[in-house]
């Protein structure tokens, strides 16, 4: 039962810490003119001419199943502050990705 007990009072911290940190970010995107947390972005890899659409999220909510990538990821790190038309390059493990942003919401 100590535990238990030691374990939720750790996980209780934890959320305490997450929520002293936070930052309120207008999640509508209207009238987002550069990429930013809560904006959702249409890019094109140039190289392969495929299409993909995310939404820019915090570290904590990513998952990119659900198209949600972190801003901490290559991929956010490469399309944060872009505006659309642009073009970004992500470095990620796989290699160099080429991109452009077709729309951002």
């Amino acid at each position: 039962a100590r535990e238990q007990q030691g374990r939720e009072e750790a996980r209780i911290k934890e959320i305490e810490g997450m929520l002293r940190s936070a930052i309120i970010v207008d999640s509508s995107g209207k009238g987002a003119k550069t990429v930013r947390v809560g904006t959702t972005i249409v890019i094109e890899d140039v190289d392969k001419k495929k299409k993909s659409k995310y939404t820019l999220v915090s570290p904590s909510e990513a998952n990119p199943l659900e198209g949600k990538i972190s801003d901490a990821s290559p991929l956010g790190k490469a399309l944060i502050g872009k505006r659309s038309g642009q073009k970004a390059v992500a470095v990620t493990p796989k290699g160099q990705t080429n991109l452009k942003i077709l729309d951002i919401n």
